[in-house]
């Protein structure tokens, strides 16, 4: 671990600065994977996937540390050797540092156990993602009309509130799982392994319960937000139509105006073009 830690354990920099460091370190590590891939537009996918944390903010500038470089070295590893990204991201938000540096080092691959009670111990992970998600539909637009859209109802805090219980629940069996893993050596071993499957297959049901349950709640919160939408989207048009029938008018009547002082200069010019001829035929005379 020598290499990481002597030569960047004091990291700091943008992401371009990032992708440059770990195409080194990945390099020399030997990583599988083509390093002209790496740059700073996948380090930002990886942060936006829950991959890696987000980094810090100095003003306007993102900077990035030696923890996030060990978190996309692995990420970039695991996701290489086909793991995929929704297990990746709980597993190495559940590990050290230490830890990182052993998973890039000797490129250590975990075993489906120990990303199932990763993906239970890290709810997180899909909370930064959710809370992402909201900063960047908070964040104004620059330029252009703004149109205020509703609050989302309050129904929905309180499903992630049921969902943050479940996630505990889920979280507090699977620690009771992973111990009854670590005591399947003991004595009775088949017995323990037997106990062991009731409970993953009762786990099973549960999620599935639980997974229903949520998305029904969820189906009844989309139709109120569908419904509250489509009432905003009547009175935007109503808006529009009012605008658009004030405009036509507008334009009707500056045709009106303009036919009418179209008429009167032609006219002017008809009795002008008369006079000049009937002083042209008295010189004749």
């Amino acid at each position: 671990m020598g290499f990481l830690i002597n030569q960047y354990q004091g990291f700091c920099g943008n992401a371009v600065e990032m992708a440059s460091v770990a195409t080194q370190c990945a390099q020399f590590l030997q990583l599988p994977g083509d390093l002209d891939k790496i740059n700073e537009r996948l380090i930002r996918y990886y942060v936006a996937e829950g991959l890696v944390d987000r980094p810090k903010r100095v003003g306007r500038d993102a900077e990035y540390g030696y923890v996030h470089l060990l978190q996309f070295l692995a990420a970039r590893f695991l996701v290489d050797a086909s793991f995929p990204m929704q297990k990746v991201a709980p597993y190495l938000a559940s590990l050290e540092i230490v830890q990182l540096e052993a998973l890039v080092m000797n490129r250590t691959k975990p075993n489906m156990a120990e990303l199932l009670v990763a993906s239970f111990s890290s709810p997180q992970v899909g909370s930064r993602r959710a809370k992402r998600k909201d900063d960047d539909l908070a964040s104004p637009s620059s330029g252009g009309p703004h149109i205020q859209v509703a609050a989302r109802p309050s129904s929905i805090a309180s499903e992630s509130m049921r969902y943050d219980a479940l996630s505990a629940d889920l979280d507090a069996f699977a620690s009771h799982i992973k111990s009854s893993i670590s005591d399947t050596g003991g004595p009775d071993p088949s017995g323990r392994i037997d106990k062991l499957s009731d409970q993953i297959n009762n786990l099973s049901d549960s999620i599935k319960q639980g997974l229903s349950d949520l998305l029904d709640r969820a189906t009844d919160a989309a139709e109120k937000e569908r419904m509250i939408f489509e009432e905003q989207f009547e009175r935007m048009r109503m808006v529009m139509q009012e605008g658009w029938s004030q405009l036509r008018y507008e334009i009707d009547h500056e045709r009106h105006h303009r036919q009418t002082q179209y008429t009167e200069t032609q006219d002017k010019l008809d009795r002008l073009m008369a006079m000049l001829a009937e002083g042209k035929g008295k010189e004749h005379d």
